[in-house]
């Protein structure tokens, strides 16, 4: 893989990762903007749980989120990164938001996107793979990515999100085994291994200190 193509794809992926350039990207954010003005917090512990364990070092693999259209997924996973880079201070040049829905992306193999995310450097990276059951035969992608040893290679913690559940058996098979050490750590007591967006309670702001202790 070429030095111009990893330098394409980055340039492919920069509008949809402000926070590269810019470190108050939240702040033009609609989704961040709406749910920061609003009354309620994500708070359940199982917030927390994903939050603190994602950023353990030396785990790497995949975690599925699912929930039907305009439950709070994105801007779940808009509302992650910005704790990941203001709590967690993980390098915001290492989260990577995809939002698969998106056309651009369409004749580009998912594959080719996650092994040249795994070149950029030896650092863990974050993934975030948004409305990923839009995508043509993203579990497969997913597994070929894993069956290629790019999760630990490539330093890769995927966290991928989808509305149907319609293919949620095919993806379970797909993926049988091949969730890595991340889902190890956060998911080992779900079956199957895919959180649904409605465990992540939504509180009101009052309540989130307490929640969260």
């Amino acid at each position: 893989m070429s030095e111009r193509y990893l330098a394409d794809i980055r340039e492919l992926l920069k509008p949809f990762n402000p926070w590269w350039s810019n470190p108050e990207w939240y702040e033009k954010d609609p989704l961040i903007r709406e749910y920061q003005s609003g009354n309620f917090r994500f708070a359940s512990r199982l917030y927390f749980h994903v939050k603190k364990n994602i950023v353990k070092q030396g785990k790497y693999g995949i975690i599925t989120i699912r929930g039907p259209r305009r439950s709070g997924k994105t801007t779940l996973i808009k509302y992650l990164i910005m704790s990941l880079i203001k709590d967690c201070h993980v390098n915001p040049s290492n989260i990577y938001y995809i939002s698969l829905d998106y056309d651009g992306f369409r004749d580009v193999k998912l594959f080719q996107i996650l092994q040249a995310i795994s070149k950029q450097g030896k650092t863990e990276k974050c993934v975030f793979l948004d409305e990923a059951s839009m995508y043509s035969n993203w579990a497969l992608e997913l597994k070929n990515a894993y069956d290629a040893n790019l999760m630990n290679q490539g330093r890769l913690k995927i966290v991928a999100t989808g509305r149907h559940s319609m293919d949620l058996t095919d993806a379970a098979e797909k993926l049988r085994g091949r969730q890595g050490d991340l889902a190890n750590v956060i998911l080992a007591w779900l079956i199957p291994r895919v959180i649904l967006v409605s465990m992540f309670k939504i509180y009101p702001r009052s309540r989130v200190v307490e929640e969260a202790g």
